[in-house]
């Protein structure tokens, strides 16, 4: 099975979030807040209104944009599921749980910041996460060379479940998924195709998957990225000998990643295999420090804002590392991002 690039779950996004907010009602109509950057009190009619008309025409042609640019080119067939469990060592799986819980919680906040009551935010947060999700995956159901994958809506389903319950049940985001990367740099080691008749750099296999710049590798190298469940220190030990803001996180990634089920691929009519004793493929799980920006207390709206969006990231910490490269081992590391 080809890959399905992580881009273009990212690439709706924002848009789409801001589409899907403005689906909101209520009774009352309040003037303009005092700046641009406080929630409404009630129903904003101007913001509401504005953040439908924008976002839907930009939801719509992007739609359109990433059909022409991704599947035009592909053969279409009718739809049809695929079974792509262990795909990519699940490091997808958990980057659609991480959208989806992204896509809710950043709705959630639009629809607040237009006046919506609470419970209407989560229903926005809710259609958001599932519609958004939904598209990219009935796009894949009709293309040839994909198909809808059960597990990745299981994960989506997972990640917008994680931002409901929560809010719904605590009125906030107490367990939260984060992201990280760090660009990898792949050597210019030759590979021999399995006849032994030519060969191609191992760095070109991953700019044939993850690009070849930084922003799109940003998104699509599976091997530079890490998933995260970080939660508050406080919460878990309900003790306050602990700063508000000092969580504990729990990541996982996965390495030497060069095809989906295998290190196996085709060029030029060629077939290449990585040897596995050198590349094995594996699992990490990290254990570390991190920050819950939104539990800095600020008076300025713009910087509550700001906070927000630096949650969606793991702050650099040390991490206890453990993974099963030769058996599962422990590990000290210090992560940069």
């Amino acid at each position: 099975m080809h890959r399905r690039p992580r881009i273009k779950l990212f690439f709706l996004t924002l848009l789409l979030i801001i589409s899907q907010s403005a689906l909101v009602f209520g009774q009352n109509i309040q003037a303009q807040p005092a700046t641009f950057f406080t929630p409404a009190d009630t129903f904003n009619k101007s913001r509401t209104y504005g953040l439908l008309s924008a976002g839907s025409v930009a939801y719509l042609s992007s739609t359109w944009v990433l059909y022409h640019a991704w599947y035009k080119d592909y053969a279409l067939t009718a739809f049809h599921l695929v079974d792509d469990r262990n795909t990519w060592q699940n490091t997808d799986k958990a980057g659609h749980a991480y959208t989806a819980w992204m896509q809710g919680s950043l709705t959630y906040d639009l629809a607040k910041w237009t006046g919506a009551s609470n419970k209407q935010a989560i229903i926005a947060g809710i259609t958001t996460g599932l519609l958004f999700q939904s598209t990219v995956e009935m796009l894949d159901g009709f293309s040839r060379d994909w198909g809808f994958s059960m597990t990745d809506f299981a994960a989506d389903v997972a990640g917008t479940a994680l931002f409901a319950t929560q809010q719904y049940f605590w009125d906030e985001q107490k367990i939260k998924l984060k992201f990280s990367v760090f660009p990898q740099q792949y050597p210019d080691e030759p590979v021999l195709s399995d006849d032994g008749t030519t060969s191609m750099l191992l760095s070109e296999r991953a700019t044939m998957l993850y690009g070849n710049n930084l922003a799109v590798r940003t998104l699509k190298d599976y091997n530079a990225q890490k998933y995260w469940l970080s939660a508050g220190l406080q919460d878990l030990t309900g003790s306050d000998r602990f700063p508000a803001w000092l969580n504990i996180s729990v990541g996982y990634s996965a390495e030497n990643l060069f095809g989906g089920m295998e290190n196996h691929w085709m060029k030029n009519g060629k077939t290449y295999t990585l040897d596995p004793i050198k590349y094995p493929r594996y699992h990490q799980i990290y254990i570390a420090p991190d920050v819950d920006w939104s539990r800095i207390h600020t008076r300025v709206p713009w910087l509550k804002t700001l906070f927000k969006l630096l949650n969606l990231t793991k702050t650099p910490a040390p991490a206890i590392e453990i993974h099963n490269r030769d058996g599962w081992k422990v590990a000290f590391r210090v992560l940069v991002f």
